[in-house]
């Protein structure tokens, strides 16, 4: 796949250079959050700061204590706290779907198996944000 082997690389080398990785998730990739030497917390994927609002605090606490069905409920309430407007919402489901008709159309006229692979896994990343988005509503 894709970038994996370079994701994982970055991580590593954070590792080794004293950053510590929390049990967090960052709600743009879904790849673990950093917490650097000054208690900053990062996604080095994103390459962007990640903070935590006293809010979404007590939901993460909340995570803990609950089933693995009402974590990935309570998960994606928090990494769509800001859709609350239905327009938003179906503004936002619409890219998707114009975004799964460019990666449909590519796929059918491409031949490498890497581009093939990373065609498929974008598309399949799209269609779960679809159902989440559906689930939301």
């Amino acid at each position: 796949m894709r970038y994996i082997t370079e994701d994982v690389k970055k991580m590593a080398e954070l590792l080794r250079q004293g950053y510590t990785m929390l049990n967090l998730s960052c709600p743009v990739c879904k790849n673990p959050v950093f917490r650097n030497k000054k208690g900053e917390r990062f996604c080095p994927i994103c390459n962007r700061k990640v903070i935590m609002i006293e809010e979404k605090k007590a939901t993460q606490t909340k995570l803990s204590k609950t089933s693995d069905k009402n974590h990935q409920e309570i998960k994606s309430e928090m990494m769509f706290s800001d859709f609350d407007n239905s327009d938003k919402l179906d503004s936002l489901e619409k890219i998707i779907y114009k975004n799964i008709d460019l990666f449909t159309n590519k796929l059918q006229n491409e031949t490498q198996i890497d581009l093939i692979e990373k065609y498929i896994d974008i598309l399949l990343k799209l269609i779960e944000v679809i159902l989440r988005l559906k689930k939301i509503k």
